[in-house]
């Protein structure tokens, strides 16, 4: 569920690195975000740099501007206790593991903008290290001052293993550029909206019906990860072509919800419920 908690964290930072960086306040102002279904953006106040961040099925993409003459540093870590590494397997690659939830193995594969200076956190010393196992574990890029201003971190994530999240990537994201992505989500998505025409109403109710539209789509998930998936039913991986797909939250979603996907997309209604039924095979 999406809902229980996150993995994987990064952080954009100007300051000089240190043990206590990952724990760094930035500041935002919540009337310069963007927000749309596929695409997010922000500000950091205190730094100087704009976040900006496109998801994709499995994976997704982020892009910072920072200021030219700063320091360019990002830095990733873990949220849950428990058994963690990343490793920097090349001169532009990381790979990550996280556990979630107890027994739940997370995998993470990135590439990163080349030119950075790659290292971790051993015993809350900053160190060159390139990669790091245990619990909490830390690892950081630094770009020199001068360097470009954009800096780019794209990722894909897996509950199978880390050969699959590379594959995720490979799937989605392998040459693919930041507002090309963009473009193809606001393509998806105007197909979404495009299903309904309304007439009527005030500026103010479109806006709630645009919301609530989107929240239909917002769930149920698919876990399929083009032919493997990690189930939380059994614990198990599982082989299948077909769409897995969890996160309901059924409180009253088949009043409603199942009712009007049947009517906008009985193709992937029909996905949904056959996942219900291969839960009990």
């Amino acid at each position: 569920s999406h809902r229980l908690g996150e993995v994987f964290s990064i952080l954009p930072s100007t300051k000089e690195i240190n043990s206590s960086s990952w724990t760094q306040r930035q500041t935002y102002d919540s009337d310069l975000e963007v927000t749309r279904p596929w695409y997010y953006s922000t500000y950091l106040l205190d730094s100087d740099v704009k976040v900006e961040f496109v998801p994709g099925k499995k994976s997704g993409f982020y892009k910072f501007t920072f200021p030219q003459a700063s320091e360019k540093n990002i830095l990733l870590a873990v949220y849950n206790a428990g058994p963690s590494s990343f490793k920097f397997i090349s001169n532009d690659e990381v790979i990550g593991l996280e556990t979630y939830h107890g027994n739940i193995n997370v995998y993470m594969y990135g590439k990163f903008t080349k030119g950075a200076e790659r290292g971790s956190i051993i015993k809350n010393q900053k160190s060159l290290d390139k990669s790091i196992t245990g619990s909490g574990s830390k690892v950081w890029l630094s770009y020199p001052k001068g360097s470009s201003q954009s800096i780019q971190f794209k990722y894909a994530i897996s509950y199978v293993s880390a050969d699959q999240a590379k594959a995720n990537f490979e799937k989605e994201l392998i040459d693919t550029e930041f507002e090309s992505l963009v473009r193809d989500g606001e393509a998806a998505w105007s197909k979404v909206i495009n299903q309904i025409e309304v007439k009527g109403g005030t500026e103010a109710q479109k806006r709630s019906f645009y919301t609530a539209l989107y929240r239909t789509y917002e769930r149920m998930v698919d876990i399929n990860e083009y032919g493997h998936y990690f189930s939380g039913f059994d614990n198990m991986i599982h082989t299948s072509q077909k769409p897995f797909y969890v996160d309901d939250w059924a409180w009253d979603t088949y009043l409603a919800q199942h009712p009007l996907r049947i009517i906008l997309d009985p193709a992937k209604e029909q996905d949904m419920l056959n996942s219900y039924i291969d839960i009990f095979i």
